[in-house]
């Protein structure tokens, strides 16, 4: 699972008279997500092969803990069609404190 920071670089292009919002996420496993909003659709540039499952989380949410062993479970037995990305909304972590946390509740 990536888990990226609700903070992202953006730019607008104009596409055939579209608009196209660029979106750079940093994750603390210290890839950047590329994502291309449009109006209608997020396309996620590097998983653009599988299906993208997004988690919002937080640190201390017991609940979301549950779901990400869950949907960690989901993704180990799709044989590489899924992408989780988990978007941190509390609290700022850094990478030894997300690494503890994935442990601790078996998230991968």
């Amino acid at each position: 699972q990536t888990c990226a920071l609700p903070i992202s670089k953006t730019k607008e292009v104009k596409e055939n008279n579209n608009s196209i919002i660029h979106h750079k996420l940093p994750s603390v496993q210290g890839e950047i997500i590329e994502i291309d909003e449009n109006g209608e659709n997020l396309n996620f540039l590097q998983y653009s092969d599988k299906i993208v499952l997004l988690e919002v989380f937080g640190k201390e949410c017991m609940f979301c803990t549950k779901q990400g062993r869950i949907l960690n479970m989901l993704k180990n037995s799709s044989k590489d069609k899924i992408q989780l990305i988990g978007l941190q909304v509390e609290g700022r972590m850094n990478p030894k404190e997300t690494k503890k946390i994935f442990k601790k509740h078996g998230i991968r």
